[in-house]
């Protein structure tokens, strides 16, 4: 909901979050909708305008607080709760995150909105990434960052799972959470804060691009009130930069990786380990173009060209210490045109692009080889006009072949869930769940499964009310 009696919200990502449901029970599909009831849209709703800064929209005064909460408001920027972004399980329980200042627990059944995790009080954080992420263990790791007057850090903070002993509720191991590295600053008084990252069995892998928060830009905020969004520069020459954290101890790999050319990314595909190396598949723009086209204005008026299309990439970072390898050499052993290369103290990285076509975004693949070497991955096209509008695709990254499931100009799929057969043996034997939104008027959105192997349809279920969605999550009769 981007709209409020009294005012409008300023970018797409900044809508309050609505969820939801679609049960499948072999004959029939059911349908749930229901608005997230964070603190900022109940907020909102009862002063009918943003009282909480999101990330493109100016918080209104609130005039429900106190003349004393609204100066110490004044003085540290609040972080909403929409969390508009990812459902997630951790310790049995579904939650929702986004880059936010806290999860939300729900209720999988009725998708009521439970309980609020903030980042301040589990892990002395303000804001943490959209995609945490578990391990075989069933850990929880995200990134999170910490926000003072005086300084701008990124932390890997790890949340412990139920097996671990004296952790009765997931409210226990939210407050056992713990800051296991932080990691350093490239650019005085600024911090990259990226949407997601990525975890193999032995490590944690970050990547920065030069997309900054600037602390003077955050300290001006608090007397112009700009939005979130304002506080955000780039910097390409600075370059991108990958940071490797064990797992097991939470120790900054001490060697420097610095991509050839700078890149923005929102979504990692996958990474994994092989021959002592690491193998990351990112998809990358040139620069965060992509974010000022989701102004919401802008849609309005059907404005949805992209100068910087997406484009999958592979990286390789081999694990070594630069004081033992010839400079000028490339590092990378395993199958691939990605190169690392040591020139002086630094190892600079330049990627396989895995599709020279672009536009396709909100990659999944067969969740048993998330961490692990894989072949296949799928993603939706974007929004903007590209070679991959209206579609879902099918890549294969050893061959870099592509296939297509395509209907008309009308529809919009969003990100496909690929629920594994639990027969099956091969990587890709399962199906593609989508919601695909028709923009014709009197048209239906719809529900769609196709074969993961082909892309062939299998069926579809029509809907009377739009269906639009980012991230989703299949939970599995128990």
């Amino acid at each position: 909901m981007w709209d409020l009696p009294e005012a409008t919200m300023g970018h797409f990502l900044d809508g309050y979050a609505i969820l939801l449901k679609f049960g499948l029970d072999g004959k029939n599909i059911s349908f749930e909708k229901k608005f997230l009831e964070s603190d900022a849209y109940k907020r909102a709703q009862s002063a009918k305008k943003p009282v909480v800064n999101e990330f493109g929209t100016r918080a209104f005064s609130d005039t429900s607080k106190s003349f004393f909460s609204r100066v110490v408001a004044s003085l540290m920027p609040e972080l909403s709760d929409n969390n508009y972004s990812t459902p997630f399980q951790f310790n049995s329980e579904l939650f929702i995150g986004a880059e936010s200042g806290a999860y939300r627990s729900l209720d999988p059944h009725s998708l009521s909105s439970l309980e609020r995790h903030d980042a301040k009080k589990c892990f002395g954080c303000e804001g943490m990434t959209a995609h945490p992420l578990r391990d075989e263990n069933g850990d929880l790791y995200n990134m999170a960052m910490s926000l003072s007057i005086t300084a701008l850090k990124m932390n890997i903070i790890k949340v412990p799972c139920g097996s671990t002993p004296g952790l009765k509720s997931t409210k226990d191991m939210m407050k056992k959470g713990k800051i296991i590295c932080t990691l350093p600053n490239r650019r005085n008084g600024a911090v990259s804060s990226p949407h997601s990252f990525g975890m193999t069995k032995n490590y944690i892998i970050v990547a920065e691009h030069p997309y900054f928060i600037s602390m003077s830009k955050v300290l001006s905020s608090l007397v112009k009130g700009t939005t979130i969004y304002d506080w955000f520069e780039w910097h390409p020459e600075d370059k991108s930069a990958f940071y490797i954290i064990e797992k097991t101890t939470g120790k900054l790999f001490k060697t420097e990786y610095i991509s050839e050319k700078p890149f923005y990314f929102m979504h990692f595909i996958n990474c994994y380990e092989e021959s002592d190396q690491l193998i990351i598949d990112i998809n990358c723009y040139d620069s965060p173009a992509v974010i000022e086209s989701l102004n919401l204005s802008n849609l309005r008026q059907g404005e949805t060209d992209l100068i910087d299309h997406p484009f999958a990439c592979r990286y390789v970072l081999p694990l070594v210490d630069t004081r033992n390898v010839e400079v000028g050499v490339n590092l990378v052993t395993v199958k691939t045109n990605s190169r690392a290369v040591r020139f002086g103290d630094q190892i600079i990285v330049s990627p396989e692009v895995i599709t020279e076509i672009k536009g396709a975004e909100l990659p999944a693949l067969n969740p048993k080889y998330y961490g692990k070497k894989y072949t296949y991955y799928y993603m939706a096209g974007t929004y903007n006009p590209s070679h991959f509008s209206h579609s879902i695709c099918k890549i294969n990254v050893d061959k870099k072949e592509i296939k297509i499931w395509k209907e008309n100009e009308f529809n919009y799929p969003s990100e496909p869930l690929f629920i594994p057969n639990p027969n099956g043996n091969d990587e890709d034997d399962g199906v593609l769940i989508s919601t695909v939104t028709d923009n014709r008027p009197e048209a239906q959105d719809f529900l769609i499964y196709l074969d993961a192997k082909t892309l062939t349809e299998i069926g579809r279920a029509y809907f009377a009310n739009r269906i639009p969605r980012l991230h989703g999550i299949f939970l599995p009769t128990p």
